[in-house]
C-alpha cells in the first residue's frame, strides 16, 4: 500500500543537518535519543531544519531538560509532556514532549495519571 500525503524518512538523527543543507523539510521530526542526549549539532540541526514540531522521547530527564532548553533558546516552546512509567518499580522513567515552533505564553499541558495502588 502506497502513501500519496506523506513520506517517512528513518535513521540517524545525525544527518539532519545534510537533509537541511538539502533543502529537505519534515513536518515533525521524532528523535529518541541516548541516555546522553543529543549531541549540540543535531539539536541545532533540529532548530534550522524548519520544522514547526518536533517530538521527543527520552529516558533520561537531566538531559531531556537540557536539550529542552537548548530548543527553547532557538524559538521552540514546550507544548506537552507525557511521563510513563515502563519500567515499574524502578527509578526509571521515559517521557514524551511535545515542542512546537512558536512564542512562549499559554500554559504547558502535564499529563500525569496517578492511579492508588493496591498495597503493591
Amino acid at each position: 500500500m502506497g502513501y500519496e500525503n506523506a513520506g517517512f524518512i528513518c535513521g540517524d538523527a545525525g544527518k539532519i543537518r545534510e537533509l537541511v543543507d538539502q533543502g529537505i523539510t519534515a513536518d515533525v521530526i521524532i528523535t529518541d535519543p541516548p541516555r546522553k542526549g543529543c549531541s549540540e549539532e543535531v539539536l541545532e540541526a533540529m532548530a534550522d531544519s524548519g520544522t514547526e514540531k518536533i517530538v521527543m522521547v527520552s529516558c533520561n530527564p537531566s538531559t531531556l531538560a537540557r536539550d529542552l532548553k537548548f530548543l527553547c533558546e532557538r524559538g521552540f516552546v514546550t507544548k506537552k509532556i507525557r511521563p510513563f512509567d515502563l519500567f515499574p518499580r524502578t527509578k526509571h522513567v521515559e517521557t514524551a514532549v511535545l515542542l512546537k515552533r512558536g512564542k512562549v505564553g499559554g500554559s504547558i499541558d502535564v499529563d500525569l495519571d496517578i492511579e492508588k495502588s493496591d498495597g503493591q
